[in-house]
């Protein structure tokens, strides 16, 4: 099945599984679905927890499918921005033919770690700024990691995002970032002010869970270098400076972490806004003891301001 899911919603961006799908959904065996059906089923298939953000509007849904990300603008006309020159012209990052590419129809974009390479620094960085400000968040991407990856000893990092008032600011704000560290998926929120009443400093890396105070995992599913996995975020904001967010990670379907009482901002209502893809090698020294490869088939980002459950 091939969808973008801008075949799946409605004028305004809101995810309407009634809009009838792309004409080359293919049908379940058996015999012949309806558009709706097609539509609702393969986005349940390729974002399976997306329906779990009621009012969900569709921000990014980016599927690589073209060398040059701005040619694919998002549903209200929003395009990516490159942090450096001629990324593309490196040969470092470029859009590859992957026949086993889970979303997009054939087509994924491809990081290369050259052998040498220090750690603390990718090959390039897209950010998407032109999204507007919710209060919860739901990104979701499938990704690749080449057989064998070589894992940087600290972490691999992925992608970031962050809260509006950053952006007002002129700061940068990636502030939370997933990321990927001894062969499984974590997550940091590096400016959350405090997780289950533990505060710590503004400045400091918040881990969750920290390292040291163990896994605190729901489960833990490993890391298949070689193969596509999907990970899914929905990141709930906190309100009144109060620790009630909530951050949720899903790995292939099965929930990782549930994160609740979280305190995003530390004195009001912050909307979450953006996203960076800037997978960064490291941490800090090593370096690459081979060339590697990093693929992304597709990305999507959602929002909405809707009371959630």
């Amino acid at each position: 099945v091939v969808l973008s899911l801008r075949s799946a919603i409605s004028a305004d961006g809101t995810v309407d599984a009634e809009t009838p799908a792309a004409a080359n959904l293919a049908a379940p065996a058996g015999g012949q679905a309806s558009h709706a059906e097609a539509t609702a089923s393969s986005v349940e298939r390729l974002w399976p927890n997306l329906a779990r953000l009621k009012g969900a509007v569709v921000e990014l849904d980016e599927g690589f499918a073209a060398l040059e990300l701005g040619d694919q603008p998002g549903p209200h006309g929003r395009e990516w921005t490159y942090q450096k020159e001629a990324w593309f012209d490196s040969g470092d990052v470029t859009v590859v033919e992957d026949a086993e590419s889970p979303a997009s129809p054939s087509k994924a974009l491809r990081y290369r770690f050259s052998e040498g390479r220090t750690g603390g620094g990718s090959p390039a960085r897209a950010v998407n700024r032109g999204s507007k400000p919710y209060k919860h968040l739901y990104i979701g991407f499938y990704v690749k990691w080449n057989v064998p990856w070589d894992e940087h000893r600290v972490l691999d990092k992925i992608l970031y995002w962050g809260e509006q008032d950053r952006i007002t600011a002129g700061q940068n704000p990636g502030q939370f970032f997933v990321f990927r560290q001894a062969g499984l998926i974590r997550v940091n929120l590096q400016f959350a002010q405090d997780y289950e009443g533990q505060p710590h400093r503004r400045d400091a890396h918040r881990m969750i869970p920290q390292p040291a105070a163990g896994e605190e995992r729901l489960a833990a599913t490993r890391i298949d270098d070689g193969k596509w996995h999907l990970v899914e975020i929905i990141c709930n904001q906190s309100t009144d400076g109060t620790p009630n967010g909530r951050l949720r990670v899903w790995v292939d379907n099965v929930l990782q972490f549930d994160f609740k009482n979280v305190r995003f901002n530390p004195s009001r209502d912050a909307l979450f806004r953006g996203l960076d893809l800037d997978p960064v090698w490291g941490g800090i020294g090593d370096r690459k003891q081979q060339t590697d490869y990093l693929y992304f088939d597709h990305l999507l980002m959602a929002g909405s301001n809707e009371e959630q459950d």
